[in-house]
């Protein structure tokens, strides 16, 4: 016969998590990785949750995709009702078998960055890139970004530094984790990503209060989680991760630190770039 001169793709072997989601159907594999990758991500973005990790096809008619946690996938599950469209064919969309699906628990924060975590992320060393630059780096890896502002000094010139606001807390920290570990750059150039402080009064009680909600959600989160039927294993959980969540008020905490800078420590100046999220 003639050879069709199209390359068959390589099936890797993958382990199913509660993390997955299994992609199922004839002709998937011709669609490729990168088809179904673009798919989920439309998902992901249209109902504003975490974008998955990885795409990996397995099979000729298996693909997994791969979230970053459970709840995430739970959600991709719920949305598009066990069907998926690549390319105009339609495929199922199911839980893997034999993976045990966990009510998801919300992960332990890092100390260090749940200290200044706000929705708003400082991102350094970009030059002279520009806004829109800078709103398309960080889509590739958030589905919301709400806008993005590059400062200038009083010459008009770009201070080398942008702000990129989201609308929540917890989606500036999942874009600024995927940032880091997918090493994406600004206009070919590596740059440096930390959360921003509030940049007013205002924004600072805003973060405090959402803070002291966030605390809340967890806290009866746990609770939910305790007094289920695994409640000793999320007990020896949560003792591992000394409370995963619990706060603790500093004293005279309800005033905000003054020693924060403000926005005018950041020089004014600079059009806001906002997308449609």
């Amino acid at each position: 016969p003639k050879a069709s001169g199209v390359i068959p793709p390589a099936f890797a072997p993958a382990v199913a998590t509660a993390n997955t989601v299994w992609l199922q159907g004839p002709g998937l594999a011709a669609k490729g990785e990168a088809e179904i990758e673009a798919a989920a991500r439309q998902v992901a973005i249209e109902n504003s949750f975490s974008v998955h990790e990885a795409v990996k096809l397995v099979a000729p008619n298996l693909a997994h995709i791969d979230f970053p946690h459970a709840e995430a996938s739970s959600q991709f599950i719920k949305v598009t009702k066990g069907s998926l469209k690549v390319g105009g064919q339609s495929f199922n969309v199911r839980f893997p078998q034999g993976v045990k699906q966990e009510k998801a628990l919300p992960e332990p924060a890092d100390p260090a960055d749940d200290l200044d975590q706000t929705e708003t992320l400082l991102v350094r060393n970009i030059y002279d890139a520009t806004e829109s630059q800078v709103f398309a780096a960080f889509s590739q890896v958030a589905p919301r970004v709400k806008g993005v502002k590059c400062p200038k000094n009083f010459s008009g010139q770009p201070r080398g530094i942008a702000f990129v606001y989201f609308h929540e807390a917890f989606e500036a920290a999942a874009a600024m984790r995927h940032f880091r570990a997918q090493g994406v750059k600004i206009a070919g150039r590596t740059v440096g990503v930390d959360f921003a402080p509030p940049q007013s009064m205002e924004e600072e009680i805003a973060r405090d209060q959402q803070k002291q909600k966030a605390d809340e959600a967890i806290q009866q989160s746990h609770m939910q989680a305790l007094s289920g039927v695994n409640g000793d294993m999320w007990a020896s959980y949560l003792a591992m991760f000394g409370g995963g969540g619990n706060s603790v008020k500093e004293e005279g905490g309800d005033a905000p630190s003054a020693k924060r800078p403000r926005s005018g420590d950041w020089g004014g100046g600079g059009d806001w770039y906002g997308g449609a999220g």
